[in-house]
């Protein structure tokens, strides 16, 4: 049996946890499975090679007998090497591969399809075959054959010796045995054609080695570095969930504290009283503004934040910065520096709006004395939207870090009227999700300067982009005069408050805690409703979403209704995207539930 130069090793390896020796014997048996891969290839190699020796011997003449026996012979052996193949298929499919037996049984047939394949060498030299007009022709093949046939072995290096020495050493014998100087330098060749085979084979089995160890190792380091990167995504997915529920949990009491603080405002009329309620209203905006946070987080990651690319003049981002945040600024004694700029960009103007505004919100927060500046900077086909500040810096170590959830400088105590730490987070995914890069040039002791790069849009100077201006609803839209609202939850306090705050809007009120419920308490009223408001997470895996589906299906008619949920869990936002209700986040103010009512109710 021949082979051919070594075909491209398998690419898999052992796994990094498993013990050093399985790890070798998983290397060994790769090799192995390499060397009956080159094998057959060899196999065919020499049937070929068999075919073209035997031609020109045919074309003399009748073929010697002795020639016609070693033809039997090697072609018999080729069929032997053929079916040592299939054998070794076979038994890799089903998984019984001893390989130190395929070697063995390689080897043994190496050396036997070498001193086969050399033993043409002599007989060719023999007078009385009258054979010697061919000897340099198959000497030369022979030659040809062993370096090949050396190069596919070279895998597994005892196959190789076998082979080599086989092939070689009968070559060397002829020619040495013919007493003449010149057969004699050509055996001493032989020999020597031999023995650097062999060490070709050394040196390329021990690079084969070192390759098979590298490659290895770099599949077990791919492992662990997959490994470490599920755990690290099941570790983030756990503190979703985690965050998701508690948050979920926490919204619902206060979402309820909302809607008595904003029910009892009507009935406190003394001054005492109405500072302790302003106060208490105040704490109630806090916390809505930072569950509102957290609820950011979700929805981008959820996938359902709308981008609406236009072309916005600059100018209108910073007059918003303006209005937003002078009063802020001059509260702490703050110049708000804002550079007048005609560029215009194209961008969704309320999340690159958002994305200024917790620059311009950090600068403030961070920044004791001197001012703060909105400059827009055109870079060839962008323009870089920065904020600078002259407050205390960033450190090298934390620039990173600061946008990255729940990270906050000089917070140690975590007031939480510094907020979450959420608000770099935010502008980083919400940056992601426009395709904007954001840029960070701080340094202790010089202040921070927060850069966002937008593409440039060129217009000419007749261009105004009138952006629409719209208002949320108001408490005089959110007035209910004798609306039939039907409202599920299913969590006593928010159904009671809910009901205190609609009654006062001049609503009848119908609760339910369930969807099996409300349609079960509708069938024995004489009207029907005229919207319905449902929480989002209901007992038994019910949602709002199905809820709903069921009392419009009951009555038949594709009835007004709105989600409300406290749950940030991405999925679920997303769910309730999908679903195509209006969704509020708790906590709910009194005027923001009323307003969302009235908006539905007029779009019937």
């Amino acid at each position: 049996m021949a082979s051919v130069p070594m075909a491209s090793a398998p690419s898999s390896a052992s796994p990094a946890d498993r013990p050093r020796a399985s790890s070798e014997a998983e290397t060994y048996a790769k090799r192995i499975a390499l060397l009956y891969k080159n094998l057959l290839t060899g196999v065919s190699f020499g049937t070929v090679t068999l075919v073209l020796m035997l031609v020109p011997m045919v074309l003399a003449g009748p073929l010697n007998p002795a020639i016609r026996t070693w033809a039997i012979a090697n072609a018999l052996w080729l069929v032997v090497g053929f079916s040592m193949c299939a054998l070794y298929r076979r038994a890799v499919r089903r998984g019984a591969v001893e390989p130190r037996f395929w070697a063995w049984l390689a080897t043994v047939g190496g050396g036997v399809a070498g001193l086969l394949w050399g033993a043409l060498a002599p007989l060719v030299m023999q007078p009385e075959l009258h054979l010697q007009h061919f000897e340099t022709y198959v000497v030369t093949g022979l030659c040809l054959l062993s370096v090949g046939a050396a190069l596919g072995y070279a895998v597994y290096l005892p196959a190789m010796v076998a082979f080599s020495i086989g092939i070689l050493v009968p070559v060397a014998l002829s020619f040495l045995v013919q007493g003449d100087a010149t057969h004699y330098v050509m055996g001493i060749f032989a020999v020597q054609c031999c023995a650097a085979l062999i060490a070709f084979g050394v040196e390329f089995s021990r690079a084969l080695r070192r390759d098979f160890e590298l490659t290895a190792r770099v599949s077990a380091l791919a492992q662990d570095l997959e490994a470490e990167k599920q755990q690290v995504l099941a570790a983030s997915a756990a503190k979703s969930r985690f965050l998701a529920a508690t948050s979920h949990d926490l919204r619902q009491p206060v979402h309820a504290i909302s809607l008595y603080v904003g029910a009892l405002a009507r009935f406190v009329k003394d001054d005492e009283g109405l500072r302790i309620l302003q106060r208490l209203q105040g704490s109630v905006r806090s916390l809505d503004g930072l569950f509102e946070a957290l609820q950011d987080i979700s929805k981008i990651d959820a996938g359902v934040v709308p981008v609406q690319r236009r072309a916005i003049p600059v100018r209108q981002l910073f007059e918003a910065m303006d209005v937003q945040f002078r009063a802020a600024a001059e509260l702490k004694g703050l110049t708000l520096d804002i550079d007048p700029t005609p560029v215009v960009i194209e961008s969704d103007r309320a999340q690159l709006e958002r994305i200024l505004a917790n620059f311009v919100s950090n600068a403030i927060r961070y920044t004791r004395e001197g001012s703060v500046r909105l400059r827009a900077v055109e870079d060839g086909e962008f323009a870089v939207l920065s904020v600078r500040d002259t407050g205390a810096g960033i450190a090298p170590e934390d620039r990173e870090a600061i946008f990255e959830e729940f990270v906050q400088l000089g917070n140690p105590e975590r007031d939480r009227n510094k907020g979450l730490g959420l608000g770099l987070a935010i502008v980083r995914r919400l940056a992601d999700l426009l395709g904007h890069s954001v840029a960070l040039d701080s340094a202790p002791g010089r202040g921070s300067e927060f850069a966002v790069r937008v593409p440039r849009v060129r217009v000419d100077a007749a261009f105004e982009a009138a952006e629409p201006q719209t208002q949320p609803p108001t408490a005089d839209t959110g007035q209910l005069p004798g609306s039939f609202v039907l409202v599920i939850d299913d969590e006593r306090d928010v159904l009671d408050a809910m009901t205190i705050v609609l009654e006062q809007a001049g609503a009848y009120v119908l609760t339910a805690g369930s969807g099996a419920e409300a349609v079960e308490k509708i069938s024995r009223e004489d009207r029907l409703p005229d919207v319905v408001v449902s929480d989002l997470r209901l007992r038994g895996g019910e949602t709002g979403i199905l809820a709903v589906s069921r009392v419009r299906e009951a009555i038949g008619e594709p009835v007004p209704a709105l989600l409300v949920t406290g749950d940030t869990a991405p999925e679920r936002v997303a769910e309730a995207a999908a679903s195509g209700l209006m969704l509020l986040h708790k906590p709910l103010r009194p005027e923001r539930l009323t307003a969302a009512l009235s908006l539905a109710l007029a779009s019937t």
